[in-house]
């Protein structure tokens, strides 16, 4: 199954509810709510939308970065250690539970 089409938007309502939504399908499509009574409730939507937002174009730039690195004839010990922290973000990117 895949999520939601992106991007995403955040949205309060006059209950102290801010709403994940899909500016994609049509402004009624709620993605998830969160209780947002007070501005880490709110402040966690924003950082949802921001992460959701942006995931595919750093997961791709990180995909060229690495195979740039990987590429270099006499890569540096700093480009290897570029490769292996590369490795573990982008493992942590694709992982399903965010571990």
């Amino acid at each position: 199954m895949t999520h939601t089409p992106t991007p995403w938007y955040t949205s309060h309502d006059r209950n102290g509810y801010d709403h994940i939504q899909s500016a994609a399908i049509d402004e009624d499509n709620y993605v998830a709510g969160v209780d947002s009574f007070d501005a880490q409730g709110n402040a966690n939507a924003v950082l949802i939308v921001r992460a959701v937002n942006s995931h595919d174009a750093l997961v791709s730039a990180l995909v060229d970065a690495l195979t740039n690195l990987r590429s270099r004839n006499h890569p540096t010990e700093f480009d290897l250690e570029c490769i292996e922290a590369g490795d573990k973000a982008l493992a942590l990117a694709e992982s399903s539970n965010g571990n």
